[in-house]
């Protein structure tokens, strides 16, 4: 009985440890099984991080191949141009004024229609020639010297005159250079913006006419889609303001304030709790005005980042990546007439920095969700494309500036904070 018991028992035990070895080598091979999986992803995922940022630089090669005649300059100094430097990396708002501009003192705008302001770019090009322009029948007409001139019968427009443009971005000191010319310098280009008419007034009228003219409220509650629409069926050379001549005339600012910091410069401008009419600034003295709850205006351009948002053009972007372009004629549904770049837009948030992608543009790169010590402008974005909408509305107060930058809302979205502005190419 002994005997047989223990044989029994020697064969349980044998079982449980064949039992024992079996599982052991299951676990085991589950175990290897587990770290293959887990390799394997981590090189799936490296994988696509090449092919991400091999896909961005070949964008941002074909982006500047389509582009380098025009738009993609080389200058690394503002030798021979007024120019200013930010320092990324330190913070704050204010730019060191380089090149020609490197002892100019601050512009001071006028504070109301009646004083008056000087600046020391107010005899150089490309400044000087900002100047107001009737627009009729598809034509310039009537400058602001010409008795004729009339900004409530009249479509009026400010002219952007043609420059040349560097801007360079030093990889180490995180130090970034805007620099302006009105001739051609060697390394620097022509600003695709430039040699426009921009709109002195937020489009107002309605679908079947869009107007920019005086004495009118800016027309809201329109979708991106229908500003496109209606403003090209204005007729030939009308369009709605586009991402490249809005980055024209914030180039053009910012060289000649030095500061991001527009609100502190030309004050918060219209945020009176409802929308103003058009033509605060008409009877001005001064082609800039600084006013808070009152139109404010640069270089003749009313109310540049208040009132309403200005809805832009030849813009896309997302959190993953970014369309622009330069023919109006073409841009059409979501991407049609745009380039792909390597910029992407960052997460919500008050502006870091800048993408050197699109380098005649201010397209955010990087943002701190609290800080706004750097560029205290914000930047929205979400995780699909979107367009772009800019500045701030007459219920923003404090949230408006002219590096405000919306991309989180549809091109089909509405309200009445929205608006946009014309744009003539003659």
């Amino acid at each position: 009985m002994e005997s047989r018991k223990a044989q029994n028992n020697h064969r349980i035990k044998q079982k449980i440890l064949k039992s024992t070895v079996r599982e052991s080598r299951k676990e085991g091979i589950m175990q290897s099984t587990k770290e293959i999986h887990e390799k394997l992803e981590k090189i799936k995922k490296n994988t696509e991080e090449i092919i991400r940022i091999l896909e961005e630089t070949a964008a941002s090669e074909r982006f500047a191949d389509k582009t380098k005649d025009t738009v993609i300059p080389t200058a690394k100094t503002a030798d021979g141009a007024y120019g200013v430097e930010w320092d990324g990396s330190a913070g704050g708002s204010r730019l060191t004024r380089k090149g020609l501009a490197q002892l100019f003192n601050d512009p001071v705008p006028a504070v109301s229609t009646t004083s008056g302001g000087h600046s020391p770019f107010d005899q150089i090009m490309p400044w000087a020639g900002m100047k107001k322009y009737n627009i009729l029948d598809g034509k310039v007409v009537h400058s602001e010297e010409d008795w004729q001139f009339d900004m409530e019968d009249y479509d009026t427009v400010v002219y952007i005159p043609e420059f040349y443009y560097t801007t360079y971005k030093d990889p180490e000191s995180d130090k970034q250079l805007w620099a302006i010319s009105a001739t051609k310098l060697e390394g620097y280009a022509k600003h695709p913006g430039s040699g426009r008419y921009v709109g002195r007034y937020h489009t107002s009228g309605g679908k079947e006419w869009f107007y920019s003219r005086s004495g009118a409220k800016p027309l809201a509650n329109m979708s991106q889609t229908e500003f496109r629409k209606y403003s090209k069926a204005k007729g030939e050379g009308w369009y709605m303001l586009d991402l490249a001549s809005w980055a024209a005339i914030q180039m053009l600012y910012l060289i000649e304030f030095a500061d991001f910091d527009s609100q502190m410069t030309l004050g918060r401008g219209w945020v009176a709790g409802e929308a103003g009419i058009t033509g605060g600034t008409d009877f001005a003295q001064y082609h800039t005005i600084k006013a808070s709850g009152a139109h404010n205006q640069y270089r003749w351009i009313e109310d540049p980042f208040s009132n309403v948002r200005t809805w832009i053009d030849g813009f896309a972007g997302s959190t993953e990546k970014v369309y622009v372009g330069l023919n109006n004629d073409d841009f059409a549904g979501e991407t049609e007439g745009l380039e792909k770049t390597g910029a992407a837009l960052p997460d919500d948030g008050y502006i870091k920095a800048f993408s050197d992608a699109v380098p005649w543009a201010f397209i955010p790169e990087d943002s701190d969700y609290r800080d706004a010590r750097w560029v205290p402008d914000y930047a929205s974005s979400y995780s699909s494309l979107r367009p772009a909408f800019v500045g701030g509305s007459y219920f923003s107060f404090d949230g408006c500036g002219l590096f405000y930058f919306y991309a989180n809302l549809t091109a089909s979205y509405s309200d009445c904070f929205l608006g946009s502005r014309l744009l003539f190419k003659a």
